[in-house]
């Protein structure tokens, strides 16, 4: 992580979460909310297979300044939101319903990697976490083939989500991301893209250009104005 609004270390400050982080994390759960109540319409489904994926876990927990309150990341807004829509999906059934769902989480950043594990052991989700939560301390670009591999495994159709709120735009190369897509025939990606960031930096120089190659952006020069 690179800024003071994402970086964890257990024992210090949380870091501040900004207002558009908020939007974004409200998007996040209000969507895995709606998608499963979506295909847990049927009364007759006893059943619900899913995986999801946070591609940039970061450290768990944010400081709200104005609010003066902690505030979930996205792991935890991702456990909170499985668990409040299997609690819809229950209700006016006659029968069991299970809401089966397993979790990748991957940070980087070891520090952050250590505050979400901590915050993650002492939260209400703990017992999930445990049974159903695989943390890696990694890229997600390195992770990427094996989660779909895994995913695979278990069947082409089952549905997974993979949450991609990455700091920038070249964590998240769009080859991988076609490659998800093409692999699974139920994947589903929430891709965060700081185009701002993109525009600001955007140039003619060898640099830039390699870059726009190595995520598979390629943006020739000529269609760049100086």
């Amino acid at each position: 992580m690179s800024d003071k609004n994402h970086s964890w270390r257990i024992g210090a400050p949380l870091p501040l979460i900004r207002p558009h982080s908020l939007a974004k994390h409200r998007v996040i759960e209000q969507y895995l909310l709606r998608y499963v109540k979506t295909l847990t319409s049927n009364p007759r489904m006893d059943k619900l297979r899913l995986t999801l994926v946070d591609g940039f876990a970061g450290g768990g927990m944010y400081r709200d300044e104005l609010m003066k309150d902690d505030r979930f990341g996205s792991p935890l807004l991702m456990l909170k939101a499985m668990r409040d829509a299997e609690d819809v999906a229950v209700e006016g059934r006659t029968k069991e319903f299970r809401l089966d769902v397993e979790y990748f989480f991957i940070e980087k950043d070891r520090d952050a990697f250590e505050h979400l594990k901590a915050t993650l052991n002492s939260s209400a989700y703990q017992s999930v976490v445990a049974e159903k939560a695989t943390l890696l301390n990694d890229t997600f670009t390195n992770q990427v083939e094996r989660i779909v591999r895994h995913v695979k495994e278990q069947s082409d159709k089952k549905r997974v989500i993979f949450v991609l709120d990455q700091f920038g735009w070249i964590n998240a190369p769009m080859p991988q991301l076609r490659h998800i897509l093409s692999e699974l025939e139920n994947a589903e990606i929430i891709l965060t893209f700081a185009t701002d960031t993109l525009i600001d930096y955007l140039s003619t120089n060898e640099t830039t250009q390699k870059s726009l190659e190595k995520v598979g952006l390629p943006i020739g020069s000529e269609k760049i104005l100086t």
